[in-house]
């Protein structure tokens, strides 16, 4: 081989990036978070449904059948509606999945909407203790229950706020972790 051969093939080396993402092995570590934060999103969805509209037929029967306890009621009708939203958005979500494309890109982006729409709905459900606590407060205060009752439910509504508070948190980071991977392989692969 003559000189200017060897020099060619060199430089054609060295101008090739150190390294090279190997989109093979980064497109199952995606379906893996992916498939992580489906299961996530699918136990919360479900059981956010079941816990609102178990206790709004639990309370509408004790409370039609022994007494007019108002403010059961409306705590009732209350977790009957967060229930139906809660029904609705999963159906939106559901409706949803399949406007994503099956690219490395598509499958981040699908995986963040999931992360993002899990950090919406753990805030839903930290927010909606607020009503649903002082609705609580309101008919134990209604019933003639004692000071007692009325601290132990302020105890158990405070740390089930702070409760879902830490919850909260722990979806945002996870789905930072994904904007920060989205980012590296938008910077990676800017063509696609």
């Amino acid at each position: 081989m003559e000189f200017d051969q060897i020099k060619t093939i060199w430089q054609s080396q060295n101008s090739k990036p150190m390294y090279t993402m190997n989109e093979t092995v980064l497109y199952r570590q995606v379906i893996d978070r992916q498939r992580h934060v489906r299961h996530f999103m699918r136990v919360s969805e479900l059981l956010l449904i079941l816990v609102n509209f178990g206790s709004a037929l639990f309370l509408l029967s004790v409370t039609l059948g022994a007494s007019n306890n108002v403010s059961l009621i409306v705590l009732a009708v209350w977790l009957l509606l967060s229930g139906s939203w809660i029904v609705y958005q999963r159906y939106r979500r559901l409706r949803g999945d399949h406007k994503f494309d099956r690219s490395l890109q598509g499958e981040i982006n699908y995986t963040l909407s999931i992360a993002t729409y899990q950090v919406r709905l753990s805030h839903l459900g930290r927010w909606n203790a607020i009503p649903t606590g002082a609705l609580t407060l309101t008919a134990l205060w209604e019933s003639g229950k004692s000071s007692w009752w009325l601290m132990a439910i302020i105890l158990l509504f405070v740390l089930s706020y702070i409760a879902a508070g830490w919850e909260t948190s722990i979806y945002v980071e996870r789905r930072n972790e994904l904007e920060s991977l989205k980012k590296k392989i938008d910077e990676a692969m800017p063509g696609e």
